[in-house]
């Protein structure tokens, strides 16, 4: 039904009906474990969900730009060569941006087109839907006009619109994530030199559960910065310790040991975090090569527990659904995902056990906060391609 919508919008325009309507779709992602390590040129291991932003549309012969959300029941236009940030159409800026950094990487887009954009990976609940937007209208771009990208530069410009134009300062993960994915399988990432390979994701009888915890991230923003700037402090004393270190990727649990004198319990935190969840990743990928799931669980619980208590972005309502989960018989870890402060867990659990874990988490919670959860049961899927 979404999709028959979306290309009666796009027909709605000029000269569209008589052209083939091109449709694309970049997923969310959910990240197993590594997380705050992106920014810090550390490992993560995401998966692409099997919720997706659709993008549909064909190309104009004029240099407008029309773009329709269903989801916000909202349109902009705007002139090719004249593309701007706009605080009243926010959702549009995700796609502006990209349009606008792909033509500034050379990329030759010779019209403008009419598309429509629908999407059911959840806004606000730490899946991505704003790094599948980038990634699905990049990729819309590439069916349009014909374009011969690199997976990953085309994921790298996501990447820098939403840093440049939008303004938010993430990292590399969800845009690689959205693009490259393969289904049944996790991406490991080096985030220092962009480099990935795919992981089998084998969880035979398991499922992946995401439990939204319907707080919205007041904190996140401010927080997040925050985190990123005490990061490269801890860097910066670290440095006039041991010059060769660059980045935290670079620390090891014994410079932190030694230098423990010279950086403050915060920093000493933040850095302990970074430094033990680049080894989670490494361990969980093994774990997953061995189809160890109990293993990968525990390492979930523990990348939680340091989120909670050393990089302190978690809140009690993601600390509630975690220990509750794990309470439950059938759940082999779960953890806060995402940038923390509210959004989402990510858990590990068993299938035939669900419908028992999904109840009692929603009477708990409900209970406890006067709040009702959101489930997602996810399967991993491939990255972005034409439908």
């Amino acid at each position: 039904m979404a999709l028959n919508n979306l290309k009666n919008c796009v027909q709605k325009n000029d000269s569209a009906d008589q052209q083939e309507i091109i449709v694309v779709r970049a997923p969310g992602r959910a990240n197993i474990i590594g997380e705050h390590t992106d920014y810090n040129y550390g490992l993560v291991m995401p998966i692409a969900i099997d919720r997706d932003v659709i993008v549909a549309g064909t190309p104009q012969k004029s240099n407008i730009i029309r773009l329709n959300s269903l989801d916000f029941k909202d349109e902009v236009s705007f002139d090719i060569n004249d593309i701007k940030y706009e605080s009243e159409h926010t959702w549009a800026n995700y796609a502006k941006g990209v349009i606008k950094t792909l033509m500034e990487k050379g990329v030759e887009i010779p019209s403008g087109f009419s598309a429509s954009i629908h999407g059911n990976v959840p806004i606000g609940a730490g899946m991505s839907s704003s790094a599948a937007i980038e990634v699905a209208t990049a990729t819309f771009l590439e069916e349009a006009f014909n374009l011969s990208l690199h997976p990953k530069d085309v994921a790298l410009w996501c990447v820098e619109a939403e840093n440049d134009f939008v303004g938010v300062n993430c990292g590399i993960m969800d845009q690689f994530a959205s693009k490259l994915s393969k289904k049944d399988h996790a991406l490991f990432i080096d985030c220092r030199d962009y480099s990935y390979q795919y992981i089998p994701f084998h969880i035979n009888g398991y499922k992946v559960l995401l439990i939204n915890s319907k707080v919205k991230r007041a904190l996140f923003s401010t927080e997040y910065n925050i985190r990123r700037a005490e990061c490269e402090k801890a860097v910066s004393i670290l440095k006039s310790l041991y010059p060769d270190i660059e980045s935290l990727r670079d620390v090891t649990i014994n410079h932190l040991k030694d230098s423990k004198g010279r950086l403050d319990k915060r920093l000493f935190k933040r850095a302990r975090h970074v430094i033990n969840e680049n080894e989670r990743v490494i361990t969980a990928r093994k774990a997953l090569e061995k189809d160890d799931l109990p293993k990968l669980g525990h390492l979930l619980v523990q990348s939680h527990e340091s989120l909670r208590d050393d990089y302190e972005v978690s809140c009690p309502e993601l600390d509630f659904l975690v220990e509750t989960a794990l309470s439950i018989r059938g759940v082999l870890g779960g953890r806060m995902m995402g940038g923390g402060f509210g959004g989402s867990t990510i858990n590990i659990v068993k299938e035939d056990c669900l419908e028992n874990i999904t109840g009692e988490i929603q009477s708990n919670y409900k209970k406890r906060f006067d709040l009702t959860p959101e489930f997602y049961i996810c399967d991993a899927a491939d990255g972005a391609n034409r439908i």
